[in-house]
C-alpha cells in the first residue's frame, strides 16, 4: 500500500538541540533547510527535550518543576524565538532565561 502524502505543503528543516544553559535548562531549535527562517523553544528550567524531522516536523521542550507538595505551586516560564540567525536567537533565548 502506498504511504499517503500530506495534502500541505511541507518544508524542509533542520532540527536538534541547540544549547544548554546553565546545566538545567535545555533549548530546541530548527533552522529551514534554506536557511532564511530559525526557532528556538526553551524554558527557564528544563530537563528534556525532542524533536523530529518527519512530516510533522515537531519541537518539544518539556518544563522541570520538581517536588512539588498539596497546596505549592510552582512558575515556569517558557520562550518561543523566532529570526533567521539560529546562534543569534539562541543568545537571545539565553539572555532571557539566564539574565
Amino acid at each position: 500500500m502506498a504511504k499517503k502524502k500530506s495534502a500541505r505543503p511541507q518544508e524542509p528543516i533542520r532540527v536538534g538541540v541547540v544549547a544548554a544553559f546553565r546545566g538545567h535548562s535545555l533549548a530546541q531549535g530548527a533552522v529551514s533547510v534554506d536557511g532564511d527562517k530559525a526557532l528556538v523553544i526553551g524554558y527557564e528550567r528544563s530537563r528534556s527535550g525532542s524533536q523530529n524531522a518527519d512530516d510533522h516536523h515537531c519541537l518539544h521542550s518539556r518544563p522541570y518543576f520538581g517536588d512539588i507538595a498539596p497546596g505549592e505551586s510552582v512558575t515556569r516560564r517558557g520562550y518561543v524565538v523566532f529570526g533567521d540567525d539560529i546562534d543569534k536567537i539562541a543568545k537571545d533565548l539565553k539572555q532571557r532565561i539566564c539574565g
